[in-house]
């Protein structure tokens, strides 16, 4: 009997920490994600989840030319801080955030067997990218695992 009750303890302070990870103060945890678009183009991407599992606005991060994801990391680490920590953002609910690999950069460079580089894309590549993110916005908001606000996406561009 004392043993079933230890296992409870440990499983409940274990889902604490599960939850305090996802939805609150530990560093941002982000959920690769993946799609492949009506061309044949794998988009890589990473969703950060909202601070509380509630209804959240998204922010879509999209890199400048010749940059990946990894160039928003500081800003992300930026948001996360402020409602964390700010009082201004006391209350508030951390938006998602959505950090891709443009096509032609990064992990978003194969088309079937292909590779494409933004180096030498065609300007025919170069003009798929806007369909590209709102493929990849349409792909995140559908999902049920995440209640997205769809009055509230914002689009950052460097």
């Amino acid at each position: 009997m004392k043993q079933a009750g230890k296992m409870s303890v440990a499983a409940a302070v274990m889902l604490a920490m599960i939850a305090t990870i996802a939805f609150g103060q530990g560093k941002p945890r982000d959920i690769p994600l993946s799609m492949v678009t009506d061309d044949g183009l794998t988009v890589h991407a990473w969703l950060t989840l909202p601070s509380r599992p509630t209804s959240a606005p998204l922010v879509v991060l999209l890199p400048m030319r010749g940059r990946t994801h990894a160039s928003y990391e500081p800003f992300i680490e930026a948001v996360f801080d402020y409602f964390a920590h700010d009082s201004a953002a006391k209350g508030k609910v951390r938006p998602y955030i959505l950090n891709c690999d443009l096509r032609g950069h990064g992990k978003s460079t194969r088309i079937g067997n292909k590779t494409v580089s933004f180096e030498s894309m065609s300007n025919e590549h170069y003009k798929r990218i806007p369909k590209d993110i709102a493929e990849l916005v349409e792909h995140v908001v559908a999902d049920s695992n995440y209640r997205i606000d769809t009055n509230a996406i914002m689009i950052v561009g460097a």
